[in-house]
């Protein structure tokens, strides 16, 4: 909760304060500013465009008569307490005149208390129960300054714009509420001859700001402690389905009609056993979000039934799983994480394929942001590997033991990234799942959420994932209550997303947010050195998919793939070799083999330049493998080609044992 604080205004002697009626007359008459605090000059700045005359008269203004009431009621019990502190205060301060009242957001005055010859003064500059004290309606003053600035103030005497209040001396305080909204605004007013007084009273003054915030936040959190509890009982009994609420140990902590009357059915009467002594099995409870079970139960009126159990975590505001809600559902399977999130083999980046200067670089970068918990943004053309990246990263950070939530936001109407994001209940619109649907940022939690093509979101939602990401909490559309989630989020463009946000289509504070930790990776066409290595893994990788003994491409072959823009990048390379695998009839990919449009393309000088550097490589790692393994064998198996394939690149490079 925000608390008063920071009471600049108690720096500067309040008698120092008086001596400004010089200031004002030659600010009013001439335009000049004095020597006053910017607080003063921007106020005074600001009624010359409210077109406040400082030497008239002063126009109220009033809250509607007909509804002052009803308005006045919302605040009752602070008009109370106030009363209380007035009381209190009038007997240990009988030496100053003084007055205290209280206005709401907007400066309309609440409640309003005081010394008899104060309570006219006010009344004279428009003062009392129902009418406004806002910046814009008396000019400056305390409780104007406070609301406009929403921190502590103090004016005194010609520090007023208006000439009805240089007879004044006031200090006011904002009153926040839990989320740190401005709910009220506390005024204390004397006559400025009586300022000096005002330091002596001020600490009694706080001590009603303080008895006040506290007030609406008791107030604010037994209101939410008891609509949570309604909330959820309500939900919770009369739900259509058999609901258990248990601890992390299956221990049930409650359960709802439907549930009790299961259990009666299937003779069990102790309703405060454990859940899995219901299920006749040892299971670990939080694992049935992601992977439900199937049980036969035996029903004394419908013999053997088959039940699908699954569990809804419920979070504190930590975002930890504190307790479940366990749900038979007897009719139909339960949905379940899509397929993927939890089973997915594990990716390290051992899996990056490269032998790149520049990759090698982004890697061992990319290894030490793994462990951190900051929300990393990959950048880099399509095909260019940033969800195998994204995986690394995953798998080697504190989110390993979560699910890996991927989502391409391209691939979504834009009218359904919302809910795909944050999930919905149950008839939260026309088309929506009967039983609501759970959203991606709750599949991740605990684990990495991976946001991909993230400059396609449109702006509305992109405001709301801000929010989310800000706050590590989600509310479901149609949804009354956030839920803590506790992700890491990575993210991926294959635009420059700072150009996005200079042409108006990404916003500036969600790039900030997702931009902790930048990786741009470089295309193949960057990265031609890595185009004969990543040749031999994706033939590997086809012969266990075609269940073929392909060894390698020919030299001819080779020197096309090396040359080749590759504007799909390694995507487009893979594609290549599988389909190079549909034509290739021996042990080695020949040029025919390949895809007509790499074929078919005519050979530049700068491509037999880079051909060249690539038969540079190649000779290498040959040359290389056979100094660190001593033998062809294991040379050849190191680099996955056929010893074959090794003897007659080494008789091509003139090498020898």
């Amino acid at each position: 909760m925000k608390l008063i604080s920071e009471l600049e205004f108690l720096t500067t002697p309040f008698v120092h304060r008086k001596n400004t009626f010089e200031v004002w007359h030659n600010f009013v008459t001439k335009g000049i500013i004095g020597n006053v605090p910017k607080c003063i000059k921007y106020s005074w700045e600001r009624c010359r465009k409210y077109g406040i005359d400082p030497k008239r008269d002063l126009n109220p203004i009033e809250w509607d008569p007909s509804s002052l009431q009803e308005h006045l009621s919302e605040y009752k019990e602070f008009q109370q307490l106030l009363h209380a502190h007035y009381d209190i205060l009038k007997r240990h301060f009988e030496f100053l005149n003084f007055s205290i009242f209280l206005t709401d957001p907007e400066g309309y005055v609440l409640s309003l208390f005081g010394h008899e010859k104060i309570l006219r003064l006010l009344e004279r500059g428009t003062i009392k129960v129902g009418r406004s004290v806002a910046e814009a309606a008396i000019g400056t003053s305390a409780p104007g300054l406070t609301l406009k600035e929403q921190t502590p103030s103090a004016v005194v005497a010609g520090q007023h714009y208006s000439k009805f209040f240089h007879w004044a001396g006031c200090i006011a305080v904002p009153i926040f509420d839990e989320d740190a909204n401005l709910i009220a605004c506390l005024d204390f007013t004397t006559t400025a001859k009586e300022t000096e007084k005002l330091e002596y009273i001020t600490p009694a003054f706080l001590n009603i700001a303080y008895s006040l915030q506290f007030l609406l936040s008791i107030k604010q959190r037994l209101q939410r402690s008891e609509l949570f509890d309604a909330y959820f009982q309500t939900t919770f009994e009369y739900a259509g389905q058999v609901m258990f609420l248990v601890n992390a140990s299956g221990n049930i902590l409650n359960i709802n009609a439907n549930a009790r009357d299961f259990l009666r059915e299937h003779g069990i009467r102790d309703f405060n056993t454990n859940i899995l002594h219901i299920l006749n099995r040892n299971i670990d409870i939080p694992s049935l979000k992601i992977n439900p079970i199937r049980v036969k139960l035996l029903s004394h009126k419908k013999g053997r039934q088959e039940i699908f159990v699954r569990s809804m975590p419920l979070f504190n505001n930590a975002g930890q799983e504190i307790a479940y809600l366990i749900v038979f559902e007897k009719t139909k399977a339960p949905r379940t994480v899509p397929k993927g999130i939890n089973d997915a083999p594990r990716i390290s980046f051992d899996c990056i394929v490269t032998q790149s200067e520049k990759m090698l670089n982004i890697l061992n970068k990319a290894k030490r942001a793994a462990v951190t918990r900051s929300n990393i943004l990959l950048e880099g053309e399509t095909g260019t590997g940033k969800e195998l990246f994204a995986k690394a990263i995953h798998y080697a950070s504190p989110f390993r033991n979560g699910p890996f939530v991927a989502i391409n936001c391209c691939a979504i109407p834009s009218e359904l990234v919302e809910s795909e994001l944050f999930g919905y209940e149950k008839g939260a619109y026309t088309g929506a799942l009967r039983e609501g649907n759970i959203g991606k940022f709750e599949l991740a939690n605990g684990g990495t959420l991976f946001l991909d093509e993230i400059h396609t979101m449109d702006r509305s939602v992109q405001m709301k994932l801000l929010r989310a990401i800000e706050e590590r909490k989600v509310t479901r559309i149609g949804g009354k209550f956030p839920i803590p989630v506790n992700i890491r989020i990575i993210s991926a463009s294959s635009k420059n997303l700072a150009k996005e946000v200079e042409n108006g289509n990404f916003i500036e504070p969600l790039y900030f947010r997702l931009n902790v930790v930048k990786f741009t990776l470089p295309t193949l066409k960057e990265r031609k050195e890595d185009i004969p290595l990543l040749v031999q893994h994706f033939i590997q990788e086809m012969n266990k998919k075609f269940s073929r003994c392909v060894e390698s491409v020919t030299p001819e072959a080779l020197d096309l793939l090396t040359s080749y823009p590759w504007p799909g990048n390694v995507r487009e390379l893979k594609n290549c070799i599988e389909s190079a695998f549909n034509f290739c009839s021996g042990r080695l990919i020949g040029i025919r083999d390949l895809p007509e449009h790499i074929c078919s393309r005519p050979v530049t000088c700068e491509q037999t330049e880079a051909n060249g550097k690539i038969e540079e490589i190649t000779k290498r790692l040959l040359s290389e493998s056979l100094q660190k393994f001593g033998s062809v064998k294991e040379a050849a198996a190191f680099l996955g080609i056929s010893k074959s394939t090794f003897y007659r690149k080494m008789k091509k490079f003139g090498l020898s044992k």
